[in-house]
């Protein structure tokens, strides 16, 4: 993981928003998007979109392949 990566705390974290705020922003169960943010779980598409929506964040275009791993990646 580069230094222009952003792990998904810390993305949470700059929106100003506590894991339950998000996991109720992406209609998900805390549990869920602690293992996401820990690296536990992996991110479907579909769930990165709603991170990203949530904390204000985008994409354009297609993900990069290595997006879910970046993301999940703050140890």
């Amino acid at each position: 993981v580069g230094p222009e990566s952003i792990s998904l705390k810390e993305m949470r974290e700059n929106a100003g928003l506590s894991i339950r705020k998000l996991a109720d922003l992406m209609d998900l169960s805390f549990s869920r998007v602690h293992q996401m943010e820990s690296g536990r779980e992996n991110i479907s598409e579909e769930y990165i979109r709603k991170f990203l929506k949530a904390t204000g964040n985008s994409w354009r275009g297609a993900p990069p392949a290595r997006l879910a791993l970046d993301l999940g990646a703050h140890r």
